[in-house]
């Protein structure tokens, strides 16, 4: 049963028919299938709704066939009409916006070239209204005579974009490029039509040629050198016709041919690195890379209130794909970032969700951090009711651009990361994509624990980790280890997947670093894991593919771990220690790798001298905590050269302030070790910043403070601590219990058969334990077991130098060390270590 209404329009359509049967062959033509920016070519010039439907047409087909529902009508308002019929129209309109001429058609090109067009220009804008309104009255044929009218009279109309020139240069047709499947194809089509080439046509060459470059480089690389020539020349003839109306390009076309010229700068870069610098036919983008980019800017950026929101983003992305930051003619020192994001922050609410993840994406990786900008954009996003319409992609991106930007909004985070929980779009996301989020979270010190965990659980229940490229997995184990989120399950996981693979030989330096450190940061044992990696390191023929901060995180993380590989650190060390110099090393990097290198006690003379004149020469660089790892270090592994404990006082002193408790007590006990006197250092500011923090100091920093007070004695200065301080430093000093092992065992045990009576864990006045106290011919000596911690290769570390240079000199008891390695090598021989013993306290010599 149909309505009266329907009825109604059933009536008019009959009516219609009989009085004009090309009505419906008008009205219901099909739509043509959606076509990209170079296919669209295909429809220039043609006025008739068959080839593109009037917007009229569409709208009363819609209603025809949905009853009731209508589409979005001609103003810029949202509604959507539901129809009671087969569904709802949707068809998509915008108010018709008109100029000063009365109509929606711009003017492109040059001036009007009166060789070819016949018409004043006021009489174009005549036609041009007649035409329109034609059309409006769907008075086609009427509408087609005036459009050949004009064409007969020089002046060409584009229905699609709304554009007439009349300049000539768009008489012609332009190349229809739809039927290309080669960039050799596109460049001689468009070569041949060079001399009708448009803007808009210009941009699509340049769009297509770049997307079909990344399947074409196996095919150049085998072309014949007359071949790759000739398209060298006529890509050269027809970057020239480009460059040389660049600054006619209306802002679409403008944006769209940077983003395909910095994917062509891309590809040929990429080239170049492939076959060793040897020349492409597109080597002229390489070298003119600043000309053309800072052109196009120059032709943008006084019309960038004219883009749209695709536009700017397009514009933005390209710069940051070339890696070309153009200055601004202003004298502010202003660049085409900075104006593009005063434009785009009134238009954000315009911009799809890819372009607002591009454009963020754009500004960190040209590295112009623009605050207001990325605030605005924050602010649009956390205002937004959902992010529905944000694909896992956008979403990603967009917090990686923050924490590359190092801006701070917690905010954003939250809603994104909420976002993907609650639309449960974790299975949206790719490997790639999650690494990248997990990585933006952990950057920007935004804790997320729940979001971390649900990645986890994603991860433990997949099967396919191996499929995983060892740049993701690299990234989501660091992520995790940086945010402090553990998941000893997931690292195990991850590390046999690693282990599993049969392309470890894929993980390049810095995956490795990232890998080791993250395990070790996250304080997950995974020593199969370790030891793979340091085989893979140390049969490889040099170490330059890896950074300097990928050598310092590998160390690192071996020491952290106690995973003892002096193969790795011998190498690692012989290659630093073979470079030039270490300019390009961090203070906090020589500072980790000195520390490494103490902790895992890997001797290596020629390393700490290495680091010493590096950080002499930086030391206005470090800061309190690097300063003070890098102090220890060299204490710590006997590493005691004067002229760098003595340099490094002017930047401890500028830090001394700065430092924590942990900080003051390693500079201090570093000092002691080192016997180097810093004068009024340590005689003010360094006791005046432990009174402030004596609350905080642990057993072992109360050790170590002490033992710069017994330094200060030896030095017979008038320093020291406070009789407060220095009783709470000495009652920690003497609490610490001895460990007994069974080489002493042995010692004593001979000690005994050569008719010494040793005393056993024998305390000094000062408060000092000996392993033993002997007495030979009438004197004290003291006698140390020493096992492999009290060495730093087969040199002293700086704690057994401090000890026995300080009982020595402020108990008179001088001490004799038995090294673990020398006692080992008497075996079970009890008369060898008898007369060893006898040698080592001068007993043959009575």
């Amino acid at each position: 049963i149909m309505s009266s209404s329907m009825w109604f329009f059933l009536w008019i359509h009959i009516l219609l028919l009989f009085q004009s049967p090309s009505y419906y062959t008008r009205a219901f033509s099909p739509h043509p299938p959606l076509v990209n920016h170079a296919q669209r070519t295909a429809y220039n010039g043609d006025s008739k709704p068959s080839s593109i439907p009037s917007r009229t047409s569409t709208i009363l087909f819609s209603i025809s066939i949905g009853g009731r529902g209508a589409g979005r009508g001609t103003g810029r308002g949202r509604g959507r009409g539901r129809g009671r019929g087969r569904g709802r129209g949707r068809g998509r309109g915008r108010g018709i916006k008109l100029n000063k001429f009365g109509h929606d058609y711009n003017k492109i090109g040059g001036p009007t070239n009166e060789s070819i067009c016949k018409l004043p220009e006021d009489g174009i804008h005549a036609l041009i209204r007649e035409r329109i309104q034609c059309r409006r009255t769907r008075d086609f044929e009427q509408a087609d005579k005036i459009k050949e009218k004009l064409k007969q009279n020089g002046v060409h109309m584009d229905d699609n974009l709304n554009e007439w020139s009349a300049d000539g240069t768009m008489a012609g047709r332009g190349p229809d490029m739809r039927s290309c499947q080669t960039v050799e194809e596109a460049t001689q089509m468009a070569y041949e039509h060079l001399d009708v080439m448009t803007p808009r046509d210009m941009s699509a060459f340049w769009t297509i040629t770049s997307r079909f470059l990344p399947n074409s480089h196996g095919r150049m690389d085998i072309m014949h050198h007359d071949q790759q020539s000739q398209l060298t020349n006529k890509q050269n003839a027809l970057f020239s016709r480009t460059m040389d109306r660049i600054d006619v390009f209306k802002p679409r076309y403008l944006a769209q041919t940077a983003l395909a010229f910095a994917k062509i700068v891309k590809y040929a870069d990429g080239r170049r690195k492939r076959h060793n610098n040897e020349g492409g036919p597109h080597d002229i983008f390489i070298e003119q890379k600043e000309i053309i980019f800072q052109s196009i800017a120059n032709a943008a950026s006084p019309r960038l209130s004219q883009f749209d929101g695709q536009g700017l983003s397009n514009l933005a992305y390209a710069y940051a794909l070339a890696e070309f930051v153009p200055s601004s003619d202003d004298d502010d020192e202003s660049t085409l970032f900075d104006h593009l994001a005063e434009k785009t922050i009134p238009l954000l609410d315009t911009f799809s969700p890819q372009g607002i993840s591009n454009i963020v994406w754009a500004f960190a990786k040209a590295q112009k951090t623009h605050p207001p900008f990325f605030e605005k954009v924050a602010d649009h996003i956390v205002a937004l009711e959902h992010l529905g319409s944000f694909e896992p992609q956008h979403l990603s991106i967009t917090v990686w651009a923050f924490a590359k930007a190092k801006v701070s909004r917690p905010d954003l985070f939250e809603k994104v990361a909420d976002a993907i929980i609650t639309e449960d779009m974790f299975d949206s996301f790719k490997p790639q994509g999650l690494s990248n989020i997990l990585w933006a979270f952990a950057t920007a010190d935004v804790s997320q624990p729940p979001f971390f965990e649900e990645v986890a659980d994603i991860m433990l229940a997949s099967d396919n980790l191996h499929r995983f490229k060892p740049q993701t997995l690299s990234n989501i184990l660091w992520a995790f280890a940086k945010a402090g989120v553990s998941q000893p399950p997931l690292f195990d996981k991850v590390a046999d997947a690693i282990l599993g693979s049969a392309n470890r030989d894929n993980f390049k330096p810095q995956y490795l670093s990232n890998i080791v450190w993250a395990f070790a940061k996250a304080d997950v044992s995974h020593i199969s894991l370790f030891k793979e990696v340091a085989a893979l390191i140390v049969t490889l023929r040099h170490l330059d593919a890896f950074d300097p901060q990928s050598l310092s995180n590998i160390v690192w993380a071996f020491a952290t771990a106690e995973v003892s590989e002096p193969l790795l650190f011998e190498t690692v060390a012989d290659h630093i220690c073979a470079l030039d110099d270490l300019r390009e090393f961090t203070p906090q990097g020589l500072s980790n790798i000195a520390w490494a290198y103490a902790t895992s006690k890997e001797s290596h003379p020629r390393l700490f001298g290495k680091i010493a004149t590096a950080a002499i020469e930086k030391q206005h660089l470090f800061d309190s905590q690097s300063i003070a790892n890098l102090l220890w270090a060299h204490a710590n592994a006997g590493e005691l050269d004067p002229t760098f404990f003595s340099s490094m006082t002017p930047a401890v002193e500028s830090n001394i302030l700065h430092c924590n408790h942990q900080n003051l007590s390693n500079i201090a006990w570093a000092y002691a070790v080192s016997n180097v006197d810093s004068g009024a250092l340590f005689h003010d500011h360094l006791i005046n910043a432990c009174l402030e923090k004596h609350d905080e100091f642990t057993i072992e920093g109360l050790c170590q403070l002490y033992q710069w007070h017994l330094w200060q004695e030896e030095l017979t200065s008038n320093g020291g601590l406070p009789a407060t301080l220095l009783e709470k430093c000495y009652d920690a000093f003497v609490s610490t219990v001895p460990c007994h092992s069974t080489l002493q065992d042995d010692v004593f045990s001979q000690l005994s058969s050569i008719g010494l009576m040793p005393k056993e864990e024998f305390q000094t006045p000062r408060g000092y334990r000996l392993d033993a106290l002997v007495q030979v011919n009438g004197k004290n000596i003291g006698v140390e077991v020493e096992g492999p911690y009290h060495f730093s290769g087969r040199n002293p570390n700086g704690s057994t130098i401090l000890k026995n240079r300080q009982v020595s000199n402020l108990e008179g008891i001088p001490v004799v060390s038995v090294p673990y390695w020398e006692w080992d090598e008497l075996g079970n021989d009890s008369i060898k270590k008898q007369e060893y013993l006898r040698s080592l306290l001068g007993m043959n010599l009575l």
